[in-house]
């Protein structure tokens, strides 16, 4: 246990790909609220997802000069398709342990790889990092985003990134941020959730927080076009954490299809 208490600042953010034939919400226009929206919270940790290797995310390195950057483009080399789902962290807080990327497939060391029945190809980034000041402690932080048409590639992915969890990253301090294309009352939050005979699930940071009668409010928007949101973007951590307070930005608008949903952990055990 800490000598003191830790908190962490913790946003997931589906920014919207450059490429998108939005018009009025295109990404010239939007990038600069995306910044505006991630430096108000100032997260430690951030995931993104439909992010394109390209000039948004240079625009994004170069607003965010404080952050440390890991992801890789989910297409094979050569491909065009160069959008990632990279994490983020705060340089002056976290030194790297290890780092990685698998795809959600059936064969997670190829690039470009898939799901039978899915769209595109999928990755989960995943880095072990370890906090510069005292308690130096340890934590995983992983970052994804599931698959947007196919249920079984959904639940397949949320089934490899729940082995890899147990097997790889076992008793540690963890935080899976992501687009999971999926609300909570669907079977890939409950295979997220689920313990095991040795191991305790994750939660759910804003269910966590939620009155048992009320859901928390959905992410995705379509740029004002669903009402209600979706509430496919979430923040799912170990039992280590006590959640501090959860939410969604509404106040970030346009500044993508998604809001940002953020939450402010606390170091336990």
């Amino acid at each position: 246990m800490p000598d003191i208490p830790v908190e962490l600042r913790v946003m997931s953010f589906n920014i919207r790909y450059r490429t998108a034939p939005d018009g009025a919400h295109a990404w010239a226009r939007r990038k600069a609220a995306v910044l505006e929206r991630i430096r108000c919270f100032s997260p430690d940790l951030l995931g993104l997802q439909e992010c394109r290797d390209d000039s948004q995310a240079a625009a994004l390195r170069r607003g965010l000069p404080e952050y440390a950057w890991l992801g890789v483009r989910r297409g094979a080399p050569g491909s065009q398709d160069i959008e990632m789902a990279p994490l983020l962290y705060r340089r002056d807080a976290f030194e790297r342990l290890d780092w990685g990327v698998f795809w959600l497939s059936q064969s997670p060391e190829v690039p470009d790889s898939l799901f039978p029945r899915g769209s595109l190809p999928r990755t989960l980034t995943w880095a072990r990092l370890r906090r510069l000041e005292p308690p130096h402690l340890e934590l995983a932080f992983l970052n994804t985003h599931l698959d947007h048409a196919s249920p079984l590639a959904r639940w397949r992915g949320a089934g490899l990134i729940r082995r890899f969890m147990r097997r790889e990253l076992p008793n540690l301090p963890l935080i899976l941020t992501g687009d999971f294309n999926a609300g909570r009352a669907s079977s890939v939050h409950r295979r997220l959730l689920a313990g095991s005979r040795t191991q305790p699930g994750l939660q759910d940071a804003h269910l966590a927080l939620a009155a048992s009668a009320n859901q928390p409010p959905g992410s995705f928007h379509d740029f004002g076009r669903l009402q209600p949101a979706l509430d496919i973007d979430w923040i799912l951590a170990s039992p280590h954490f006590n959640v501090l307070q959860a939410g969604v930005d509404a106040e970030a608008g346009s500044a993508s299809d998604h809001y940002p949903v953020w939450a402010k952990l606390l170091l336990i055990r």
